[in-house]
């Protein structure tokens, strides 16, 4: 099955601020000096654990490393605590094996108790390995009894936040019916512990290869993310698409259609030929299109029958794994295509960019932003000229490179975002790049720490080395977001070069609301504002006063189509798509108001029309109280009928439901009805 992919793209906000006061630790301890360590993990839950791999001998006992201690530069598995509280222990979840076996990829539950890596400890084949942290006892699960054994590999796999179920790719054939060669790699899961395998997308496709599509599941495993190539409709994609399976369906959906976007070579080259005339194109050399085409075509601006170019054919989804939250509700990746651009049609896509889908709405974002269509020549120059070779320069640039599109003003240098990572809550991201806009003091080629706050649609520079041979990157976040790891080619606490030796770093940062120092989460200055929390008063009383917000650009039934495994009767299926959007909608009031989430309430009528008429136009009632711990509301925001006036930097920074609506009025209602 695959899914309308005519979702609304809702634009992220491009404000981006350094963090006030971070907090940066070295989570690894260089014994010996030369070690290394990275693709490190926040423990969800115990934000202040890490599971990483590195060849570090934490037990290194003074014998010559490579004969009694771990080989020199073997990686094992270490959980590392204690690294804010200043007293770390260092745990070793790997075998004891002193030879040339590598230890990689680690995941770890929510509770930390519970770990999985890829190793070769079994017969040098590699092989998924899980750890109970509890009894440090270690199984192995995905090898096969077959005499091409060696050839049947296990790689990259996860674990849930509940610890409960892991996933992974293998070329084993390890679901009852299963015939893929050794070659095709699968994507499996298993709910009881490794006894029997279910694969994700059934065993119709066991004749495409699922390599490095990095499989991610949710809480219990009712959901399962992961990227492929799987025939639909008669066509095969060449590039990567974004699946989805349930384990109630035991079935998987297709959530993108890049293949159907893909850059025409044919008509691109056509467009050359009216921009550059075919005598140039054929003294040149030049007698087609090639990706460089693609990438430069919406930098300029051109349109292709009636519409704008689209982005490069190399970048599907992919360039990292899909990360899905604990409920399985919003999924985070990586994409080439500007996939879903009804919200923002003039937004460019050169490069890999980040996305967040909303399964529970329907909804798609393009979080990060190159510019707008056909107007990005400017920037790209000033970002990319001053280092590139001087071949590439104006002046120097030959006309050859000028049509293929690789002088240094034409060819974005940036890197938008990689290899993101979503916070179990679902309210915050974190990712690396190389991008003026997210970062004004990026350097080219150099890969810094992003923190992307989904409500509010802040983003905070991490990590700020602006040299590019210290590279940030591979980030972890924990399960609320205020807890960010990475691997880094500098070391944060003794400001020194560790390109050779990598180790891993973690960052606080302080979520809180500013506004109101009653509120339970007051914070005078945090990095995140959040939305004020209180002890919910149980003798509200009703203002009189309410908001209303109408949002015309979207189509509810359009958005209903995209959302996944709907269960139930059709009205079944609107009301909780209306509940769903209500509630968000509620809590993005309650943001961008600086009011507690209580003090707004739908207006049931609105919420009726919704599930029968399909309309997404809302009331909110505003509630009030006279309670002692509310009096900093009443003095801020003045009487009930003002308290529609949201701070306007917060309204049109706020990336959620808020930014995208058509009306956004206050309401008086007839307190005599």
């Amino acid at each position: 099955m695959k899914l309308s992919i005519a979702a609304a793209v809702l634009s992220g906000s491009i404000v981006s601020h350094p963090a006030s006061a971070l907090e940066i630790r070295r989570i690894s301890d260089r014994v010996p000096e030369d070690t290394f360590a990275r693709r490190v993990m926040v423990v969800p839950k115990e934000p202040d654990c890490f599971v990483y791999e590195g060849d570090p001998q934490y037990h290194y006992n003074g014998t010559q490393l490579g004969t009694d201690g771990f080989g020199e530069g073997v990686k094992h598995i270490w959980k590392t605590c204690g690294v804010f509280a200043g007293a770390k222990t260092h745990t070793l979840l790997s075998a004891l094996n002193t030879g040339d076996v590598d230890d990689d990829f680690p995941r770890v539950s929510d509770d930390g108790k519970r770990v999985v890596y890829f190793t070769k400890d079994i017969k040098d084949v590699s092989t998924i390995a899980v750890v109970n942290v509890e009894t440090m006892s270690i199984n192995y699960v995905g090898n096969q009894l077959s005499d091409d054994y060696e050839n049947r590999k296990s790689t990259y796999p996860d674990i849930s936040p509940d610890g409960t179920v892991f996933t992974f790719q293998s070329s084993a054939q390890l679901a009852p019916g299963s015939t893929n060669g050794d070659r095709y790699y699968q994507n499996y899961i298993t709910y009881d512990g490794g006894i029997s395998f279910r694969n994700l997308a059934g065993l119709g496709h066991q004749d495409v290869k699922m390599s490095s599509t990095y499989p991610q599941v949710s809480e219990g495993g009712e959901f399962a993310s992961f990227m492929g190539k799987i025939p639909f409709n008669g066509v095969t994609p060449t590039i990567n698409e974004l699946y989805l399976y349930s384990k109630k369906e035991d079935d998987f959906v297709q959530l993108t259609d890049h293949q159907a976007v893909k850059c025409d070579f044919e008509k691109i080259y056509d467009k050359m030929i009216e921009l550059w005339g075919q005598d140039v194109l054929d003294a040149e050399g030049v007698s087609k299109a090639s990706n460089s085409q693609c990438n430069l075509a919406p930098a300029l601006g051109w349109v292709i029958d009636g519409k704008n170019a689209v982005g490069t054919n190399m970048l599907g989804v992919g360039h990292s794994p899909v990360r899905i939250d604990n409920t399985g509700r919003f999924l985070v990746y990586m994409s080439g295509f500007a996939h879903a651009n009804t919200g923002d049609p003039l937004r460019t896509v050169t490069a890999a960019n980040l996305f967040l889908r909303d399964n529970a709405l329907g909804l798609v974002w393009q979080l990060t932003d190159e510019g707008q269509f056909g107007d990005m020549t400017e920037k790209v120059e000033e970002f990319c000229c001053p280092t590139a070779s001087e071949s590439k320069k104006r002046g120097n640039c030959s006309k050859k490179n000028e049509i293929m599109g690789m002088c240094c003003w034409q060819r974005p240098c940036w890197f938008p975002a990689q290899w993101p990572d979503i916070s179990g809550d679902g309210s915050s991201l974190a990712y690396f790049n190389s991008h003026p806009l997210d970062d004004p003091n990026a350097t080219p080629k150099d890969y810094e720490i992003m923190h992307y706050h989904v409500k509010s649609g802040t983003k905070t520079v991490v990590t700020n080395t602006q040299n590019e041979d210290f590279d940030d990157g591979y980030a972890s976040i924990s399960y609320d977001g205020k807890v960010v790891a990475w691997d880094s080619d500098y070391d944060f606490e003794t400001e020194e070069d560790i390109t050779k030796n990598n180790q891993v770093f973690a960052a606080k940062l302080t979520y809180g609301c500013p506004w109101y120092t009653a509120a339970s989460n007051y914070m005078e200055n945090p990095d995140v504002e959040e939305m004020c929390l209180f002890e919910n008063d149980k003798t509200l009383t009703f203002t009189g006063y309410g908001i209303r917000v109408i949002f015309d650009n979207f189509d509810m039934a359009t958005l209903m189509e995209n959302v996944p495994f709907k269960r139930g009767q059709s009205k079944t299926q609107k009301k909780k798509f209306c509940t769903t959007f209500a509630d968000t909608l509620q809590g993005d009031l309650a943001f961008v108001l600086a009011l507690p989430k209580f003090f707004i309430e739908v207006d049931s009528e609105y919420l009726t029309t919704c599930i029968r008429r399909g309309k997404l136009d809302f009331k909110f009632m505003f509630y009030q109280s006279t309670e002692g711990q509310f009096a900093e509301i009443k003095e801020q925001k003045g009487k009930p009928e003002r308290w529609h006036k949201a701070d306007a930097a917060r309204l049109e920074e706020n990336n959620y439901l808020l930014k995208e609506s058509s009306l956004f009025k206050r309401i008086e209602y007839d307190m005599g009805m």
